[in-house]
């Protein structure tokens, strides 16, 4: 499908994709609503204001479009969320029925239209969080990076526990610490072993896909069965969950992982729509065990479960811009589904709000290459891992390494993904004055200060 907008052979942002996300620049400084096209980025209050929206069914409150954040739209039921994006594409493409509300009004592109890749002082566009996230929870569904880390920690024969193929296996992470993509990480500091405080020296990324849920808030004591989670998932977004191994090592039992994982997760600042990544749609990883899926996580044989075919890219460069890819791998490695996991979020009552995040855990598959973080990769530390065929070699992130996670799905005018996607620089641990008992120092990675 064509556009009167200007789109890229190689674009992420084409027709078939329409993603939403929140943006500000110096000449509008409250955050807004916005779409992409190409390299063009659109305001929607504009075209709200000038009609664009009219004869809507059902109709959708102006407030939706000028808020702060997507979650006023985002609570609507999904059949609005289509419809918005449906009427987009309609202004948008080529052969538009609305071509004098848009296309052939000069004034409102002006207004209404503002280029992406241009940033200047005066035109500097600045992403925001898209949604307000009060909860997120974080799953476990790659099982091929559960199988490794398994066999890593607990030996051959031991790698998954038997609730692994029963049940989407998760932990409730930190909302306050997640970030829109281009926030620098601060490497974090903490206990890793008993007496012995001080920075991480085992920064890792997680290549994660995220689920924004959408579709109004629920009551607690009520569960949300598979079939309702598909209307309840508002749209994706590439999520880093960044992680300090050595911290993590040291405070995970019995509980699991907290401040080895709370100091800051980062997220794509496009949320793709549900609709756009339905042609995507695969079958998940085949389940080994014998004792059937319970019926609360079954899903119907009329639907298809949320697991995509999405290629997803990690690259690293040090300060000097050395570096490139250092992992290529595919969302279509879950075991379970996102309807699954929000099934198993709320089986026993527990509410859920519209903005809340829920991560599938990270996502490597079966070969060599393919590894979504680097203690898989480096085997807990002990190989290096070749970047780029080997122009830059890690075990653990440096200070200055930049971290850039792309996603999409698709080729030519059906393409879909994010961008850039999902990019964090890493920072130096911050010095401290303060003298802390046990102490350690490190200076491989940064100043040797605390």
């Amino acid at each position: 499908m064509n556009s009167w907008i200007p789109i890229p052979n190689d674009s992420d942002f084409t027709l078939a994709n329409i993603p939403l996300g929140i943006v500000s620049t110096p000449s509008r400084p409250l955050p807004s609503p916005v779409t992409r096209v190409g390299n063009t980025i659109v305001f929607l209050s504009n075209l709200y204001d000038a009609g664009c929206f009219q004869n809507l069914s059902p109709t959708i409150p102006a407030s939706c479009f000028s808020a702060n954040t997507l979650n006023p739209l985002f609570a609507l039921p999904k059949v609005c969320v289509t419809a918005i994006r449906n009427r987009l594409i309609d202004l948008f493409r080529e052969d538009t029925p609305f071509g004098s509300l848009l296309r052939d009004n000069e004034e409102l592109r002006k207004g209404a239209l503002a280029d992406a890749e241009t940033q200047s002082l005066h035109h500097k566009i600045e992403y925001h969080l898209p949604v307000q996230i009060g909860d997120y929870s974080d799953f476990y569904a790659g099982r091929h990076h559960a199988f490794r880390v398994g066999r890593m920690f607990r030996g051959e024969g031991n790698e998954l526990q038997k609730n692994y193929e029963q049940l989407p296996v998760g932990y409730h992470g930190r909302a306050s610490s997640v970030v829109v993509s281009g926030r620098s990480v601060r490497r974090p500091k903490g206990q890793i072993q008993e007496g012995l405080f001080r920075q991480t020296e085992k920064l890792d990324y997680e290549i994660e896909l995220g689920a924004i849920v959408g579709g109004g808030d629920t009551d607690m004591g009520v569960a949300v069965g598979v079939e309702e989670a598909a209307d309840r998932i508002a749209g994706y977004v590439l999520l880093n969950d960044w992680s300090a191994r050595d911290i993590q090592s040291f405070e995970y039992v019995p509980l699991g992982p907290f401040t080895s994982k709370s100091f800051i997760t980062s997220i794509s600042a496009w949320v793709i729509l549900s609709d756009a990544l339905a042609p995507f749609r695969v079958s998940g990883l085949t389940r080994f065990s014998q004792t059937p899926v319970l019926p609360y996580l079954t899903h119907p044989a009329s639907t298809k479960p949320s697991i995509f075919n999405i290629n997803i890219e990690c690259t690293i460069h040090d300060r000097e811009g050395t570096g490139g890819v250092v992992t290529t791998t595919n969302a279509r490695h879950l075991l379970w589904s996102f309807e699954q996991m929000l099934a198993q979020q709320t089986v026993t009552g527990c509410n859920i709000r519209t903005g809340d995040l829920l991560g599938s855990g990270t996502i490597s598959g079966e070969k060599e290459g393919e590894e979504g973080c680097l203690l898989e990769a480096g085997q807990n530390g002990t190989v290096d891992v070749p970047v780029e065929g080997g122009k830059l070699k890690r075990r653990w992130l440096h200070d200055g390494d930049k971290i850039v996670m792309r996603g999409w799905a698709g080729r030519g005018e059906k393409r879909v993904g994010w961008g850039e996607g999902c990019v964090g620089e890493v920072l130096p641990a911050l010095i401290s004055s303060k003298t802390v008992k046990g102490v350690g120092h490190s200076t491989k990675f940064g100043t040797g200060e605390i």
